[in-house]
């Protein structure tokens, strides 16, 4: 096994020491690395010269290979790099000059496919040391740093900074007092809560009347019933008062006529009652007698009609009451419906208002964060490009 090994050496050594300079350029026995790794850079660079230093085969069979390499590499012209983005200007600065030059080491692998050899110089290495590219391959609206046109640029690149944070500061003032009134309509609209609730309850209590009307009806009854009673014995007092009053002016009208009559007759006379005087007080006394029954009659008939008044609408009480209280409960419906109706339309009028203006507050959000990631990405900018130039630091 040893001998193998040995063996093996030997034959490693012999086919370096015969095709090196083959691996350096194009191989009979792999790929032309050379080339490959041009391949690899990216615009603006060139191989200037390449070297294998160690090789070996992974892989025979698969035709899988591996290489130890030192390369330099130059740039054919002036490259740059960018900066980030100032007033709409990219900001690019110089990484090389022109035939500058890297020296790179490293191993790159190399494997037959079926459409050819396939190389890998790890390239994140080498595209980070060819850094960099031409100026035509950036936007026209671009600035150069340290040229001339960069130092006005880069004033008045601070006072724009300066606007924005003014402008970033009102924003953030408008989008904080929009806030604030947001909330306050979602407490208001949270506090209107209680008007739900009352109108809630003002359904359950119409329901329950509903399912008590007959309970209802039946307690109005008995009010009216007893306010029936009480106004039948004002009216019979009043009545009785009227026919008293009256008893009383005829009875006082006929006692001064009787003393008019008997002072009109001599002592003489009136003591012997003579025919004519004893005529003319019977006479009175009929009259007397006859106003007292008529003022009797008129009493028992206004008494005996208001009785049949007052018998007549308490018979037709309860269908008057029940018809009321049907009406004022649909009354009471009907009311309550409507402002329902307004709440149920102020409610979804105010979700609605919420939801438009939280979606709002989410876009002035965005916007606001957005306005300050620029705004701070853009002032670190000006600071680093000012570190490094005559520039007074913000």
């Amino acid at each position: 096994m040893t001998e193998r090994r040995a063996r093996r050496r030997l034959q490693r050594w012999l086919a370096l020491l015969g095709i090196t300079a083959a691996l350096s350029a194009c191989g009979d026995y792999g790929p032309d690395m050379r080339a490959e790794l041009g391949k690899a850079l990216p615009a603006g660079w060139h191989v200037e010269r390449f070297q294998i230093d160690e090789w070996e085969v992974i892989n025979w069979a698969a035709d899988h290979w591996s290489y130890h390499y030192t390369a330099q590499i130059a740039a054919t012209e002036d490259l740059y790099r960018e900066l980030g983005t100032l007033s709409g200007q990219t900001i690019v600065t110089r990484s090389e000059h022109k035939n500058s030059y890297h020296v790179i080491k490293g191993r790159a692998l190399a494997a037959l496919r079926t459409k050819g050899w396939d190389t890998d110089f790890g390239y994140g290495r080498v595209l980070a040391v060819a850094d960099g590219k031409a100026l035509s391959e950036f936007p026209a609206e671009r600035i150069v740093v340290g040229t001339p046109r960069f130092e006005t640029f880069l004033k008045a690149a601070q006072q724009d900074l300066v606007l924005q944070q003014d402008q970033l500061l009102e924003a953030q003032r408008l989008y904080n007092a929009r806030s604030q009134k947001w909330k306050a309509e979602r407490e208001a609209e949270d506090a209107a809560s209680h008007t739900d609730q009352a109108l809630a309850q003002e359904q359950q209590t119409l329901r329950m009347d509903r399912i008590n009307m007959s309970l209802l009806v039946s307690q109005r009854i008995n009010e009216a019933d007893r306010a029936l009673q009480l106004e039948n014995w004002q009216k019979r007092n009043a009545y009785q008062k009227e026919l008293d009053d009256q008893n009383a002016a005829l009875r006082e009208a006929y006692r001064t006529r009787i003393e008019a009559l008997r002072k009109s007759v001599s002592r003489p006379e009136f003591n012997q009652r003579t025919r004519p005087s004893y005529d003319e007080e019977r006479a009175l006394e009929r009259e007397y007698r006859n106003a007292l029954d008529q003022a009797f009659v008129r009493y028992k008939s206004d008494l005996a009609e208001f009785q049949r008044e007052w018998e007549q609408r308490r018979a037709q009480l309860g269908g008057a009451i029940e018809a009321q209280v049907r009406e004022d409960l649909d009354n009471r419906e009907a009311a309550l419906n409507v402002r329902l109706q307004q709440r149920q339309d102020e409610r979804h009028a105010g979700v609605r208002k919420q939801a438009q203006e939280q979606k709002e507050l989410e876009r002035m959000r965005t916007d606001l964060q957005r306005r300050e990631v620029t705004f701070l990405e853009q002032r670190t900018l000006i600071n680093k490009l000012i570190t490094n130039s005559s520039a007074p630091t913000l």
